[in-house]
Order: C-alpha cells, then structure tokens, then sequence
C-alpha cells in the first residue's frame, strides 16, 4: 500500500502528451508501481465507490488534485479503499456537505455578475466578471475565455456552463482568489469560532438571507461574518429594519442609476465597479482627535458612544440622539442600554489618504475600522433627522449612490475602475463643508478586535513614542498621515493577473475541457 495518497496522485495525472500517445491510466499506473490489484475495493464499501463515482460523473473536476475540496475527496477514497464503512459514509456526508455549500456560492457568484438578471452572462458581464477578479478584460480575452466556456456555442455563459467553470478553475475561493488579496490587504483574514449553523440563523436575525450570506462568503472573511453574529437583539433588530428597505429602494434606484452613469459617459461595468469598490473595499473609518481620545485608547477596551462617554464631536443632547435614531432604526433601540447604541464613523469613499475632509470637524487623525462591514448601516450625509427609506447597507446601495453630486459620483467611479484603486480627493467633491458619507456601526467597536490601524497627523510626530504605545497596546498598525499616500499610491497597481498567467490558465481550462486529468480515483477497482 503506499506510504501517502498523494503519491498516487502524482503517480496517476494524466498528462497531454501521454494522452495522446494513447497509453490508459491502469498501464501508466503499473509502470510507476507494479502492484495494480492492491487498491482493489473491499465488498464491503461497493456502494460508497458507486456514490463517489455518480460524483465523479456529474462533476469531473473533482477529479483534479487542485480543487478546494481535493482534501476532502481523498480522505474518502483512503476510507474506501481501506473498506472502512463508517469513515467512508462521514466522508461522503462531509463531501456532500461541502459541495452543497460551494454550489451555493457558486450561484451567489452567477447573480453576482449577472446584471441583467436574464440567466445568463453576457459577453458584457464577463468582461465586468474579468475586470472584478483581476483577469485581464480586454474584449480579446473575452472571446479567448468565451470560447473554452461557451460550449452550447450561443455567444453567452449558462449557468451550467458557469458551474463547470468554476469546478475547472478549483472553486470559488480559488476564483475569487486575488479580490480576496485586494480585501486582506486592509485587514488581516481570520478564522471562524462560531458553529455554522447557529451563525447562520443568527445572520438571518439580522436580515441577511441565506442567499446574502452565500455572496458575502465570496469574499468575507470568517471573522467578518462571526463579528456580525455576535450582535444582540436590538442591534439584529436595528440592521434587519434597514436591510429590508434598502433592498427595496436598492433595486428601484437601479435602473435611474444606470441612465445617469451612462449619461455621464460611464458604462454598466464601470457602476457595477463603484458598488463593487463601496461594498467590499472602500474604507469604513472613523475621524477623531488624539489630544483629546488619546489618553483613553490607552486605558479602555472599545471605542465608545456619545452615551456612555457623555461626550460628542457633534450634538450634546442625547434626547435628541435618541430621537433621530428613532427616526431611523423604529423601537430597536428603545430601552437599549448605552453599550448596545450606534457608533457613528464615515465612509472614506474616494480613498483619500487623509480620510474624509468633510468629517474632520470630529478629528485630524482615524482609525481604520475591520470586521464591521456586515454590520453597518450607511447614509448620504449626516444623519440627524434623516428618514430610514434614505439609508442603505452595502449590498444594497444604488439609491444612496443616486444621491451623490455628479462631482462625487464621478470621483467615484474614477477611483474604482479597472479594479486597481486609486487615490482620490474628497476636498475637490464635497460641495458643501461638513458633508460626508456616514456610516452607523452597530455591535460593539473592540479596539483590539476591530481597528486595523491608526492613521495619525503628522503633527503628532512630536510624540511619536506616546502614538506608538497607543497603537502597540491596542495590536494597531501605525501610518503617519503624509506617508499614508505613498501606501495607497503602492496599491493603485492592483493585484491582477498578468497576461504569462491569464495565458496559462485559459490553457489549463483548454486541456480541462478535452478531458480531465487522471487521477489515483480512476484505478478504484470492485
């Protein structure tokens, strides 16, 4: 027997040129290792083989040693070909499992790029698709990608065609790959500490369906999605009030959105990059004074609100607080204590390196925020005495993208496209002084948990041993505000794909669909 499975599986690719050369799996296999017979299938385990291979036959790329679910696969063929039943029925219950799950996501993935809604991506849609997940977009590489997937030949990707897709390229996560790079790059990705099922119900507690928790997973962080799940009732209440409007006044802002980009001299793909930026890349931060805060970043555990500090950057009055949030989130917050209210912070929409000039009002310095994006709400200005219907959350944005200023949306889509950020100016956009984009941050602000970093004025260089005590306590990262441009500016090249890798790929997908490679799964004999 051999000593590891994967030496079956290096044993037993199936590479083009002995393909062609027409020698058969079973005959490649006895040259590399002469004892054939001996991963012959016990009686016992007959069915489970069957199972694996109605698996295989419906989806053949989980043949391939580079799928995510590789792992998976092969833990149940060395149960099976142990004859170990009990091992080989969890096995193929875990692989189920994991395929229910992936297909999910895989669908979540499809509704994602089809705009249209219609079933189907068109060639439109794939270069947005190419565009998003740092492949190159030209039209050529459209028809290069095209032509492997399209195999009805009707000029469109089906979802059938997708899901083979996806299988080939080894899964979601490895499609998704290099958006999740561009996502980490702000905050540091980790594992989940909470049971699926009880995080699922409770993400459902706040509104987020499970078809909106398959699209987050593309591209969330586990912590991300356990941050939310540790919200409590009132805040579930609060987020679950203003989802269920926004997705509404989301889809009806659509398609006047649409007319207004495309009046602009922008295209569909250039909006769907603007959503794509707010939702999943566009900093969520909040503005604040160190001379003023400092002292308490030092001594305290979260970042507070205007009722349990008694303090404010704006209005005093905490009957009035509780009025406008009220107005905006229904009975959720009634009888809430201090703790369970909102934070408040601002959207740094047009990345500028100084945060958002409009909100500096509240401070010269911020702090990078993470793990909170699931758990926002989010306004065109201010939000004292706003109405619900104008908030949105951030997968369900176009109507408050509706509201910017030309000047603002325009800034927008400038600093998204092509899915290379660049850095913008919010100084040369905001029309009026003190207008900014806010965001309400619902659940708790641990400074350890959920700053990524502080980016201080560099004014404060004079005490720059007391600013890193600060940021060294807390497990911050520390930039100083007239080198945060510089770090942006080293990112506006995007993490894509270049066209040596493309090519390979779209080679790999090319061999992928003339057959499959071979491996050690092919020689289970009954």
């Amino acid at each position: 027997m051999f000593s590891s499975l994967r030496q079956v599986f290096s044993l037993c690719i199936c590479n083009e040129s002995s393909a062609e050369a027409g020698v058969s799996s079973e005959e490649r296999f006895r040259s590399a290792h002469n004892d054939f017979s001996a991963v012959n299938v016990s009686p016992q385990c007959v069915a489970h083989k069957e199972e694996l291979d109605e698996l295989f036959r419906t989806r053949p790329y989980l043949k391939s040693k580079d799928h995510e679910l590789a792992y998976f696969v092969e833990e149940l063929y060395k149960a099976i070909a142990n004859g170990d039943t009990d091992e080989a029925q969890n096995g193929l219950d875990i692989l189920h499992m994991k395929l229910d799950l992936e297909e999910k996501q895989i669908a979540a993935a499809f509704r994602k790029f089809d705009h249209s809604g219609d079933g189907i991506l068109s060639k439109n849609e794939v270069a947005f698709m190419l565009d998003y997940l740092g492949f190159p977009d030209t039209q050529e590489d459209v028809d290069k990608l095209m032509s492997i997937v399209d195999t009805s030949g009707d000029g469109s990707i089906q979802f059938a065609e997708f899901l083979n897709y996806v299988g080939k390229v080894g899964g979601t996560g490895k499609l998704f790959e290099i958006r999740r790079q561009q996502i980490q790059e702000r905050a540091d990705f980790k594992g989940s500490v909470t049971d699926p099922d009880s995080l699922r119900k409770t993400l459902q507690e706040c509104g987020i369906s499970p078809e909106a928790q398959a699209h987050w997973r593309l591209t969330a962080s586990e912590s991300e999605l356990d941050s939310a799940g540790q919200l409590r009732p009132c805040q579930q209440a609060a987020i679950r009030h203003i989802r269920n409007l926004a997705q509404e006044n989301h889809e009806r802002a659509l398609p006047e959105l649409h007319r207004r980009v495309q009046k602009l001299g922008y295209t569909d793909t250039d909006l769907h990059m603007a959503l794509s930026w707010v939702r999943e890349l566009a900093p969520l931060i909040v503005h604040l004074n160190l001379d003023k805060v400092g002292q308490f970043f030092v001594k305290d555990t979260h970042y507070r609100n205007q009722f349990e500090t008694n303090t404010s950057g704006g209005l005093l009055k905490t009957s009035a607080r509780e009025k406008w949030e009220r107005g905006l989130f229904g009975t959720a917050y009634d009888g809430a204590k201090p703790i369970e209210r909102p934070k408040y912070g601002v959207q740094n929409i047009w990345n500028d390196p100084r945060g958002v000039v409009g909100a500096r009002q509240y401070g010269d310095s911020y702090i990078v925020l993470k793990d909170v994006r699931l758990r926002c709400t989010l306004s065109p200005q201010d939000s004292a005495n706003l109405p619900a219907r104008r908030l949105a959350v951030l997968d369900y944005y176009a109507h408050v993208l509706l509201e910017y200023s030309d000047k603002e949306l325009m800034e927008t889509i400038r600093v998204a496209e092509k899915g290379d950020e660049k850095v913008g100016d919010s100084e040369k956009v905001v029309e009026k002084w003190g207008m900014y984009k806010e965001a309400q941050l619902h659940g708790e602000i641990d400074l350890r948990k959920h700053v990524d970093r502080l980016v201080a004025n560099e004014r404060h260089k004079k005490n720059a041993a007391w600013v890193e005590s600060i940021c060294k306590k807390n497990g911050w990262k520390l930039t100083w505000m007239d080198e945060m441009r510089t770090q942006l500016e080293g990112r506006q090249g995007g993490v894509e794909l270049d066209v040596q890798q493309w090519e390979a790929k779209l080679q790999k997908l090319k061999l992928g669909r003339a057959g499959d490679p071979l491996t050690s799964f092919d020689i289970l004999r009954v």
